[in-house]
């Protein structure tokens, strides 16, 4: 089941990714450094204003949805979730537009009149991506994703080519969500508009608040350094830092997400059905899982960094990037296996206050990296505070995880196995090279894929040779 959820997830959402890393390599020859870094402080602000007075209502929905017992209960949250969904984004318009008549006297480099509307897409988009997720239904789940990325690619290409600039990819990326959401309505059909229940709501905010401070924490860790780039070193800074970050996001965030969407809901099922030792049965194949993929995957563009600077990025954007896309790899690997594994731990017990503490530690160390090292050492600089934020952020998730509930051991073996064939890949790829940037990219890519996967079919890693065998014999 999780490999089969696995690779639909997979095939879904490579494409808006593949789209994303496309627009990357569009985006910054088109656009200048101080232009992207406007446009990915603008799509920073729009997350943390999600992240504080929206993503509660999501993230509730996706724990509580599970457990209606009939299509009246359904109603009854779905209704109320719509509700106060639409309700605080219309007050973020409000207040987003006011800030728009006072921005020469802020002096903060966002548009103001795209935040708003950005946010009631992104809430409504994310709150029926939740949905699916909630009810197994990996195939719409897709298709929202697929419809997403494609419009925010191709609408954003055609009006910054046009000459709108960051306003037309914004907008690109808001009809793209509205898009995405328009023709997957089903699960709301019988939910009334005006429905908001008081005992749903007090349970989506009871749940969903510590995680909403939680994810306020993370969000400080991830974003903070533009922030900080912005004040210290300006908008052209940041532009480059951006698209470094979203690199790492794109291909190593996207296949750890890929894993956390079919493990998480398989791993609550068993909770609730089966019992806590099948439940550490499929926490121990969820951790094969993700290390398995995630490992690779950020070591391989570490490894490639040469390869992807200089063929995918602009031209202004190539000698930083290659200076701190290693740094960038090694942090969204540690905030991969934080987030995706050992932070179920909180969530499985209901603990979610406690999980606030490792992410309150990882935003202080952040922060005060960042105020040390980014006047001194530039981007780099806060590469280095991303990467020691994630690793304080994993090694105290370990810690206050096992206190409040049972995760099993690791399983060492299997982990040593995998480790060993990422190594044999980043041999592999180190001793090859070519002078065209975009072949040598695919031939590493090649290379190294194709090693790493004979390695673990080799090492039989979590019995893989002996289920191939199995299949080829049948």
């Amino acid at each position: 089941m999780l490999g089969k959820h696995s690779l639909v997830y997979f095939l879904f959402k490579s494409f808006p990714a593949i789209l994303t890393l496309v627009g990357l390599s569009v985006f910054t020859r088109l656009l200048s450094p101080g232009e992207y870094g406007v446009y990915s402080l603008t799509i920073i602000v729009v997350g943390f204003l999600n992240t504080v007075f929206l993503q509660w209502v999501a993230l509730g929905v996706g724990r509580y949805l599970p457990e209606c017992s009939d299509d009246q209960a359904r109603a009854r949250l779905l209704g109320t979730a719509r509700a106060i969904s639409f309700l605080v984004s219309l007050v973020i318009i409000f207040v987003t537009f006011l800030l728009w008549e006072w921005r020469e006297e802020i002096g903060f480099s966002i548009l103001y009149y795209m935040v708003g509307f950005l946010c009631l897409a992104q809430a409504w988009h994310d709150l029926n991506l939740k949905i699916q997720n909630a009810i197994l239904q990996p195939l719409t789940y897709g298709k929202m994703l697929l419809i997403k990325g494609a419009g925010s690619f191709f609408i954003g290409v055609l009006l910054v080519y046009f000459g709108f600039g960051v306003d037309g990819l914004l907008l690109g990326t808001l009809v793209s969500l509205v898009l995405a959401t328009i023709f997957f309505q089903d699960a709301w059909r019988g939910v009334s508009w005006a429905l908001v229940d008081k005992e749903q709501l007090t349970r989506l905010f009871a749940y969903g608040a510590p995680l909403t401070l939680t994810f306020l924490f993370a969000f400080i860790v991830n974003a903070s350094d533009r922030f900080f780039i912005g004040a210290f070193l300006g908008d052209a800074a940041v532009g480059v830092y951006s698209v470094s970050y979203d690199l790492a996001q794109y291909s190593v965030g996207t296949v750890a997400s890929v894993v956390h969407l079919a493990a998480f809901p398989l791993v609550m099922e068993k909770l609730s059905k089966s019992g806590l030792p099948q439940t550490q049965d499929q926490l121990r194949k969820t951790f094969i899982f993700i290390f398995a993929v995630v490992s690779p995957a950020a070591c391989g563009l570490a490894m490639v960094a040469p390869e992807i600077s200089g063929s995918i990025m602009g031209e202004e954007f190539r000698e930083g990037a290659l200076k701190i896309i290693p740094l960038i790899s090694l942090s969204a690997f540690l905030g991969a296996l934080k987030s995706f594994y050992f932070d179920y731990s909180f969530q499985l017990a209901s603990a979610t206050r406690v999980q606030v503490v490792t992410v309150a530690v990882s935003a202080v160390v952040d922060v005060v990296f960042n105020l040390i090292l980014i006047p001194e050492f530039g981007i780099v600089g806060a590469a280095v505070s991303s990467v020691m934020a994630f690793s304080s952020a994993i090694l105290i998730s370990i810690f206050l995880g096992r206190r409040v509930f049972p995760m099993p051991a690791l399983p060492g073996k299997d982990a040593m196995k995998i480790a060993l064939s990422v190594l044999l890949m980043a041999v592999s790829v180190a001793s090859f090279s070519l002078e065209s940037a975009f072949f040598g990219l695919v031939v590493k890519v090649v290379l190294g894929g194709g090693v790493y996967l004979a390695a673990m079919i080799a090492l039989d890693v979590s019995g893989m040779r002996t289920f191939l065998k199995s299949k080829l014999i049948r």
